[in-house]
């Protein structure tokens, strides 16, 4: 469908209530509807689970699509290089990383759950799906995909809108 490639980002720690795990699988839907893809995966945690992640990504018939980066300090880099932040965490305070991808102007989807309705009532772009539901997660994935420019173009206007909004304090 698409030419190029997109490229999806998490960034964050890798522990259980993250959604890792849902993010893999709602890769599939792109997968399964020809959509050429990256996730890149940018963060470490206890190696027990990090490991148990990994495993489960190279379960998958697109395991070759899914990078684990580890660690990075530059995540600014990251941010620049990607086109969608898929972070379907099971509840968070307020997301840094959230609010960092939506300042960069990422298109950002994550379940909808605490503070992420807050993001849209605060006048940002960004995309909720059904709380804790994979195939709601995905849906909303490939709605973008398929939709990548016009998403795009109408996260653009969250970089002028974040400064407002939050400090760096």
């Amino acid at each position: 469908i698409l030419d190029h490639q997109i490229k999806i980002l998490n960034t964050g720690r890798i522990v259980a209530g993250k959604g890792h795990i849902d993010m893999i699988n709602a890769c599939e839907i792109l997968h399964d509807n020809g959509i050429n893809f990256i996730l890149n995966i940018v963060g470490d945690g206890d190696n027990t689970y990090v490991e148990k992640i990994k495993n489960h990504a190279k379960n998958m018939s697109y395991s070759d699509k899914i990078t684990f980066h580890g660690y990075q300090s530059n995540i600014p880099k990251y941010l620049n290089e990607n086109d969608i932040f898929l972070f379907p965490s099971y509840g968070e305070g307020l997301s840094n990383s959230f609010t960092e991808a939506l300042s960069y102007g990422l298109v950002c989807l994550s379940y909808d759950n605490t503070s992420f309705s807050e993001f849209t009532d605060l006048g940002f772009h960004t995309h909720l799906a059904e709380n804790n539901d994979q195939y709601s997660l995905a849906k909303q994935l490939l709605k973008i995909a398929k939709n990548l420019e016009d998403e795009k173009n109408k996260s653009m206007k969250n970089i002028k809108k974040a400064p407002k909004i939050f400090s760096y304090e």
